[in-house]
C-alpha cells in the first residue's frame, strides 16, 4: 500500500477505506429497520486490493468512485463508474506509468462528461507530487497541476484532497500545506490563502456554490495542537470565517449560499447566511464524522464512525449515519460487514431524488433510494 499522507494517520482521518476484493464473504442485503443497502464494488483479479477514497453522483445510474489499486506490480489510481446496474473499473492514467504510490482522493463532476478526479503521487523521495485527472465522456486523462515551487515553499511537494465545480470553466480543490487551486477552463492555478505562520494547515473538504462563493474546511495545527478551519471564497479572496468549534473539520456541503453543513470529528456546525453555530448531533458520544451530502434543504446526511468497547474490553467500530430532517439530527440504521470497520462510513454522495451512496469496509459500497 501506499504511505498515506501524514494526516490520514492522524485522528484527523477522513477518508480511507480499505477494500479486499479478493475475499469472498456473504453480505446482508440491508440492517434491520435501515433503508441503506450494501452493494459490492467491482470485482478485481485475485491479490489484487483496493482502496477507495471519493464518490460522486450524477445521477443514481451514474456515480464515480475513486481511489487506488495495489498488487505485485505497484499501486496506480482507480476508478470505477455505476452504470444503474453494476459497478465496473475504468481505465485511468499513471503519471509515471504502471508502478509508483499513485491514489485519486476524490472525485466531483459538472455532467456525465465533465468529471474532476483529484489526488497524489507517493515517490520514493517521501514526496507527494498532486495528480489531476479528467473524465470527457471517454476515457481519463491526466492534466497538469501546478508545479510546488509555485507555491512558493521550498524542499516538498503537495497532495490534493478535494474538488468541487461550479461550472466546467470554473472548478476548485483543496489539498495540504494550505493548498487551493482554481480551474479556469484552460489551466489550473494556485490561488493566495490566509498564512498561518508556524502553523500546518490541511484542508479536507470544499464545496462550490457559486463564482463568488466557494467553503473550504480542514484544520491547522501545531505539534498536538489542533484547531478547525473554515475559509470563503468571495470571488475576490479566500478569507478566515470565524467559527464556534475546535478540533477539525472533514466534510463541507451546501444546499443554497445562506444553508451550508460542516462536519468533522464529533461536530456539526451549520452556516445561515451569517454565522457559523454548532447543531447537536444525534450521537455525540464516540463518533467522528467524515463526510456530509444534501439531498434538500430538509434532507442532509452525515456519515462517519460510531466507535465501542465491550465487556471484554475490545474496542469495535460500527458504520454511523445521520439524517437531518429540517429540524434536528437522527440516528439512522446502517448496516456493518463484520467488526473491523477501522473508519466506518468514509465517504456519501447524493442526488436531489433521493438517491445516496455510501463509502465502507471492506469492498462495499451503502446504496440508500429512500432518502
Amino acid at each position: 500500500m501506499h504511505r498515506a499522507p501524514a494526516h490520514r494517520l492522524t485522528a484527523m482521518t477522513v477518508a480511507i477505506v480499505t477494500l479486499v476484493l479478493a475475499i469472498a464473504f456473504s453480505i446482508p442485503a440491508a440492517a434491520a429497520g435501515s433503508p441503506w443497502q450494501t452493494v459490492p464494488s467491482a470485482t478485481l483479479p485475485a491479490d489484487t486490493y483496493a482502496t477507495i477514497y471519493g464518490v460522486t453522483m450524477i445521477t443514481p445510474n451514474d456515480v464515480w468512485t475513486v481511489g487506488q489499486v495495489s498488487d505485485a506490480v505497484g499501486q496506480r489510481t482507480l476508478a470505477e463508474h455505476w452504470n444503474g446496474t453494476k459497478w465496473s473499473v475504468v481505465p485511468t492514467p499513471n503519471p509515471g506509468g504502471q508502478t509508483g504510490g499513485y491514489y485519486l482522493n476524490a472525485v466531483a463532476a459538472v455532467s456525465a462528461n465533465d468529471v474532476w478526479a483529484v489526488g497524489s503521487n507517493f515517490n520514493s523521495g517521501y514526496l507527494d507530487t498532486a495528480v489531476i485527472e479528467h473524465w470527457n465522456g471517454t476515457k481519463w486523462s491526466l492534466v497538469p497541476a501546478p508545479p510546488y515551487n509555485s507555491l512558493n515553499r521550498t524542499g516538498g511537494a503537495y497532495n490534493l484532497e478535494a474538488v468541487s465545480p461550479v461550472s466546467t470553466n470554473d472548478v476548485w480543490a483543496v489539498g495540504d500545506d494550505n493548498v487551493i487551486e482554481h480551474w479556469n477552463g484552460t489551466k489550473w492555478s494556485v490561488v493566495p490563502t490566509p498564512a498561518f505562520p508556524n502553523l500546518t494547515v490541511l484542508f479536507h473538504s470544499v464545496t462550490a456554490i457559486a463564482a463568488n462563493d466557494v467553503w473550504a474546511v480542514g484544520s491547522t495545527s501545531r505539534r498536538t495542537n489542533q484547531s478547525s478551519l473554515i475559509e470563503h471564497w468571495d470571488g475576490v479572496r479566500w478569507s478566515v470565517v470565524a467559527h464556534p468549534a475546535a478540533g477539525f473539520f472533514a466534510g463541507v456541503a451546501a444546499v443554497a449560499t445562506n444553508d451550508v453543513w460542516a462536519v468533522g470529528g464529533s461536530t456539526i456546525e451549520h452556516w445561515n447566511g451569517t454565522q457559523w453555530s454548532v447543531v447537536p448531533t444525534a450521537n455525540p458520544n464516540d463518533i467522528t464524522l467524515h463526510s456530509v451530502a444534501i439531498v434538500g434543504p430538509k434532507d442532509v446526511w452525515a456519515v462517519g464512525v460510531q466507535r465501542s468497547i465491550d465487556a471484554s474490553g475490545i474496542h469495535h467500530d460500527a458504520t454511523l449515519t445521520e439524517q437531518w430532517n429540517g429540524t434536528q439530527w437522527h440516528h439512522v440504521p446502517s448496516p456493518d460487514v463484520g467488526d473491523d470497520n477501522a473508519y466506518g462510513l468514509v465517504g456519501v454522495a447524493a442526488v436531489p431524488s433521493g438517491t445516496l451512496w455510501a463509502i465502507m469496509q471492506p469492498g462495499i459500497f451503502l446504496r440508500n433510494t429512500t432518502g
